[in-house]
């Protein structure tokens, strides 16, 4: 009962048509969502197999709620399950568009550029195609998920860092990712990671 409370919260219009890339950004945020409900029912340290069922509830129920991204946001950043009702309850405005995006194209290549240090077999062709997306879902998320600009810089600071070494030790001193940019990270790629298999499983 508790997994449906957002969906029973939230009046939304059903019958209004989604584009693709509404429904895309609609389980990206909802993936988010469905993480942070999980943590704030079950706490952080539940396994995988507890959290599955709760995650995959959570998720349906911001599906058929349609939150915005407002409320998503606001739910993400709540600490109690209270906070994270009423976020879902009460329309919230759209974030504003950021005006410092353009940098995440640089941002995009630097991880790249850190990835290719560290693993050089991302290229590989077994690995070529999910690298790709990988680096692109990360330049989609600096664009639209509010990555600070401290994140930023660090992440352009190790891409030039002359060895793994010194890049690795300056990821270490950066500063911490919000938790709520870590899970849309993490809901973006669970979207394309799903995609994918599916595509794969028809060649």
């Amino acid at each position: 009962m508790r997994c449906v409370v957002l969906a029973l919260l939230v009046t939304t219009g059903c019958d209004q048509g989604m584009s693709p890339a509404e429904t895309k950004a609609l389980q990206t945020r909802c993936g988010a969502v469905a993480e942070h409900m999980t943590s704030l029912d079950l706490g952080n340290y539940a396994s995988p197999e507890q959290r599955a069922p709760q995650v995959a509830a959570h998720l349906q129920a911001c599906l058929e709620a349609r939150l915005s991204q407002g409320q998503a946001d606001c739910v993400t950043r709540t600490t109690t399950r209270e906070e994270a009702v009423a976020c879902a309850a009460t329309p919230q405005p759209s974030p504003p568009s950021s005006t410092t995006t353009g940098d995440c194209g640089q941002v995009a290549d630097a991880i790249r550029r850190i990835t290719e240090k560290q693993n050089a077999h991302v290229n590989a062709p077994t690995m070529k195609d999910w690298f790709e997306i990988t680096v692109r879902v990360m330049k989609e998320s600096c664009e639209q998920d509010g990555w600070t600009d401290s994140m930023k810089a660090c992440t352009l600071r190790a891409a030039d860092a002359p060895t793994i070494e010194a890049a690795t030790k300056i990821q270490a001193e950066c500063p911490p990712v919000p938790a709520g940019v870590t899970a849309k990270i993490q809901a973006r790629l669970q979207v394309e990671m799903d995609t994918y298999a599916t595509r794969l499983q028809g060649k």
